[in-house]
């Protein structure tokens, strides 16, 4: 075979095997999410820009966190669709968060916590992307978030969208009607670039902070 066809063929290999990694085009007006989940946490106690994070002087140690802990209610943008989360403080000693959600307030009081950490995972379009590392064994969930760029204490966030890389979806279809698909993201790299690609579209709905824990506790 003449040279020019050999390479005539191999570049519509090439090409072939490049359009079948290309995803699928999306309906920008559907609302995706995703459930994010690795087999390991994908940050430990001693990464950076993770909160609650330990602080000690020569006679005083605890832990800071950089999100307000108390009562939160997530609003789905456009719908009448809203969830409750609740942020704790573990204690001063460990320093991670106790997060708990429900759909209704109340609902809180005897939902599960589980072992949490918040992420500031970068900058994109001058917002800061944050993810909520939620529960650490049998691996961790992840909520994608961003807000302005240079704001102090965090009580407010964007919820974004999570529409999973088609070569991320593991899905042993339904049981019934229990769903498990999920988004399987295993390295910070990846959960980092899924964010910045999600800061792209409107966002899904508003985290609002609403009432500290301590006046809860009143």
């Amino acid at each position: 075979m003449p040279i020019r066809a050999i390479a005539l063929s191999f570049l519509i290999v090439l090409a072939a095997a490049c359009m079948s990694q290309v995803e699928e085009p999306f309906d920008t007006s559907e609302m995706y999410d995703d459930l994010i989940h690795s087999d390991l946490p994908l940050f430990d106690a001693g990464a950076e820009n993770i909160w609650p994070s330990s602080w000690n002087t020569e006679d005083s140690f605890g832990c800071v966190s950089l999100v307000a802990f108390g009562d939160w209610i997530m609003r789905e943008r456009g719908g009448e669709d809203q969830e409750w989360y609740r942020f704790e403080n573990y204690g001063v000693i460990h320093c991670f968060a106790l997060v708990s959600s429900a759909f209704e307030r109340e609902q809180l009081e005897t939902a599960e916590a589980r072992s949490s950490f918040f992420i500031r995972l970068g900058t994109e379009l001058d917002q800061e992307l944050w993810a909520i590392q939620w529960g650490a064994r049998p691996g961790s969930d992840y909520v994608l978030l961003s807000r302005p760029v240079g704001q102090a204490l965090v009580k407010e966030f964007e919820v974004l969208q999570v529409r999973c890389p088609s070569s991320n979806v593991r899905d042993g279809g339904s049981l019934d009607i229990l769903l498990t698909r999920y988004c399987a993201v295993n390295s910070p790299e990846a959960l980092l670039a899924l964010a910045r690609d999600m800061v792209q579209l409107r966002p899904r709905g508003t985290l609002t902070w609403v009432e500290a824990q301590d006046k809860r506790s009143d």
